[in-house]
C-alpha cells in the first residue's frame, strides 16, 4: 500500500523534483541492497563456508565492483605505490589534480545576465567541461569570491596554469571560506606551471589537520630529494 502512493507520488507532475530525487534514490538503494545481500551471501557460504543467520543481515552497497575486482585492485594498489615513488613533484601534482573530482556545489536561480552566465558555468563545470565554464564565468559582471575560486579551478582543470594562479590567489587569504581548498590547488597550479619554489612556499600554507595535509607533506618530500 505506501509503495503504491510512493509510485503515484512519483507520477504525478505536480511532485517536486526533490521529492522525486530522494523516492528514485530509494528505490535503487533497496534493489542494489538486496542484490548485493544475496551476492554476498552466496559468495561467503560457497567460497569460505560462512553462512548466513536468523540474527544476522548485511547492508552492502557497491560490494559487486570491490568483490568483482579485488585481485586486480590490490595489484593496482601495488603498481601506483611503486610508481608513486619514482615520480617526481611535476607527475605527482598532475597525478593529485587528475585523479581529484571537483563539482561545484552552487544553485541555479536567477534572471540576470549575470545569474544565467554562473548557471551556465556551474553546469559545464559539473559536467566537466572546464574550458566552457571558464568562458561563462568570465562573463560575470560583478563576479563574488566563489565565482572566482571556482574560475581559478576551471583554469587549472583546463591547462590554462597561469590564469589558474591568478584566481586560486584570491581565495588563499586567511580570511576566505575557500583558504585550504584554495592553498592545495594553488599549489598544484604551480607545480604545472613549473613554478617549483613558489609551490613549495605554498605547500608550507597548509597546515597539520588542514585539507590535504598529508599529500602537501608528499609532495614537499619529492621536492627536497
Amino acid at each position: 500500500m505506501q509503495e503504491d502512493k510512493k509510485i503515484k507520488a512519483f507520477l504525478d507532475e505536480g511532485t517536486d523534483m526533490d521529492t522525486l530525487d530522494k523516492t528514485l534514490k530509494s528505490w535503487i538503494t533497496q534493489t542494489m541492497d538486496d542484490e548485493l545481500r544475496d551476492e554476498l551471501t552466496q559468495t561467503l557460504n560457497e567460497k569460505y563456508g560462512v553462512k548466513r543467520t536468523a540474527g544476522k543481515s548485511f547492508v552492502l552497497r557497491h560490494i559487486r565492483p570491490i568483490l568483482a575486482t579485488a585481485a586486480s585492485l590490490a595489484l593496482l594498489i601495488s603498481l601506483y605505490m611503486v610508481n608513486q615513488n619514482d615520480m617526481t613533484p611535476n607527475a605527482l601534482a598532475t597525478q593529485y589534480l587528475d585523479s581529484q573530482t571537483i563539482q561545484h556545489p552552487g544553485g541555479f536561480k536567477g534572471a540576470t545576465a549575470s545569474d544565467v552566465n554562473r548557471t551556465r558555468g556551474i553546469v559545464a563545470f559539473n559536467n566537466g567541461d572546464f574550458d566552457e565554464a571558464a568562458l561563462e564565468f568570465e562573463k560575470i559582471v560583478a563576479p563574488n569570491a566563489e565565482d572566482s575560486h571556482y574560475l581559478g579551478l576551471a583554469h587549472l582543470k583546463s591547462g590554462q596554469y597561469q590564469k589558474a594562479i591568478e584566481h586560486l590567489k584570491k581565495g588563499a587569504s586567511e580570511n576566505s571560506r575557500f583558504r585550504e581548498e584554495a592553498n592545495w590547488f594553488l599549489a598544484l597550479a604551480y607545480f604545472l606551471d613549473g613554478q617549483d619554489t613558489a609551490a613549495k612556499q605554498q605547500l608550507g600554507q597548509i597546515r597539520k589537520g588542514e585539507w590535504q595535509f598529508n599529500k602537501a607533506q608528499e609532495l614537499l618530500k619529492k621536492l627536497e630529494h
